[in-house]
């Protein structure tokens, strides 16, 4: 997360053009000729008069920073730059375009990133194994809902619900599920945990896709039954917007690109416009009532997607948007301050990653933040009290301990 709090505006005068560098908490900017030392409290303002100005800015961060890059947005140079930033002339001689941009009276930008560095820590263990399950968030308390144990080769269907408090680091057993179930999505919507769709069988069989809904209300430790599915799925995703429920992806039988959208109101489902193509073991967030959904993939069947698809319910429509940085399916999303963070998961090899992507909708871009301590798929990623946790899932280390993660 960025913790910067205070920006002072450094000046650098090219001729008529100007080119602000805004320096945030956390670091200074300076030229490796050494005439020029940019700080938070100090401007810097050089004069160009020719087509031989040559500098290279670098951003050095304080202790406890790290620099992440130059911002990347419109009129800024060096925008999505991790190194240092170069700015020279010599090569504007005999371009017309580049000569008019030195004699403009434009404003042009140079803006560091400085940010505490991400930390992980190790938390509780739950008190059942829980893997390819289903979690949500309610009043600050964390839930995992049924999912599977045992091996994939003979799995048995878990019918735990456990609850764990951020603030003792305790988990508890608070309840078992009316239908036992993996690989099902659940949101939180009116203090209720929904688990939608999933798998049903019986130990030893690999099951088949259910159409089933069912909401878990921790105040009361009860459980409701609601209208099923349109399309009974499993490895869908979902999240809540406003008051309804979105459910996107999944496979019954072949892969879905549907998306089916809950209204408690009547308990009935509608079906909304698809996504530009079928893809289960996804994840998806919801960031200004918008729906990002990103990765997924057939699973076992085709190469893992490094697709990015973002639904407005307002128009009912579907857009593109910037691909992760590398394809991946059967991880845990959480959203966190505005972004979209995905933890882990597959690759087409079916190799256990430990990688962490965040992506920033305002931006439209990925970039990669600290990695996991250990790699495991089949998880929950759900985000309390300023953290996102990790919960659950199977792992190559066999390492199932709940990981808090501060961005």
């Amino acid at each position: 997360m960025n913790r910067s709090v205070l920006f002072l505006t450094i000046s650098i005068a090219i001729t008529a053009c100007k080119i602000e560098v805004s320096v945030p908490e956390g670091g200074r900017v300076d030229a490796s000729s050494g005439n020029y030392i940019c700080t938070v409290d100090q401007t810097c303002e050089i004069d160009v008069i020719d087509f031989f100005f040559d500098e290279t800015f670098i951003a050095t961060p304080e202790a406890g920073y790290e620099f992440r890059g130059w911002r990347k947005e419109a009129r800024h140079f060096c925008g999505g730059l991790s190194g240092n930033c170069r700015l020279q002339t010599a090569w504007f001689e005999g371009f017309d375009v580049f000569t008019s941009f030195l004699e403009s009276d434009g404003v042009f930008y140079l803006r560091p990133i400085f940010e505490q560095p991400d930390t992980w820590t190790s938390r509780a263990k739950m008190n059942n194994e829980h893997t390819e399950f289903s979690g949500c968030i309610i009043n600050g308390k964390l839930y995992a809902i049924g999912g599977r144990q045992g091996s994939v080769q003979i799995p048995a269907w878990s019918d735990s619900v456990e609850e764990y408090d951020p603030e003792t680091d305790q988990w508890k057993v608070v309840g078992q599920v009316p239908t036992r179930r993996k690989f099902a999505t659940a949101s939180a919507l009116n203090g209720k945990c929904f688990v939608i769709g999933g798998q049903i069988g019986v130990a030893g069989s690999r099951g088949t896709a259910t159409a089933a809904v069912e909401s878990f209300d921790p105040s009361t430790g009860q459980w409701e039954k609601h209208a099923d599915l349109i399309t009974g799925r499993f490895a869908a995703a979902s999240a809540a917007i406003g008051d309804k429920l979105y459910v996107v992806g999944g496979t019954s039988g072949s892969t879905l690109a549907t998306l089916e959208v809950y209204d408690p109101d009547r308990d009935s489902w509608s079906q909304k416009a698809s996504m530009s193509g079928p893809r289960g073991y996804l994840g998806a967030g919801v960031i200004d009532s918008k729906l990002y959904v990103v990765g997924g993939g057939a699973y076992l069947q085709a190469p893992a997607l490094d697709l990015v698809e973002e639904y407005n319910p307002a128009s009912d429509s579907w857009r593109i948007r910037s691909a992760m940085p590398k394809p991946k399916y059967f991880f845990a999303a959480a959203v966190f301050d505005r972004k979209l963070y995905a933890f882990g998961g597959h690759n087409d090899y079916l190799q256990w990653e430990d990688s962490t992507t965040v992506y920033d909708p305002a931006e439209n871009s990925w970039r990669i933040v600290a990695s996991m301590p250990t790699s495991r798929a089949g998880h929950v990623a759900l985000s309390a009290a300023q953290k996102i946790y990790i919960l659950g899932g199977s792992s190559s280390s066999e390492n199932v301990l709940t990981l808090e993660y501060t961005p």
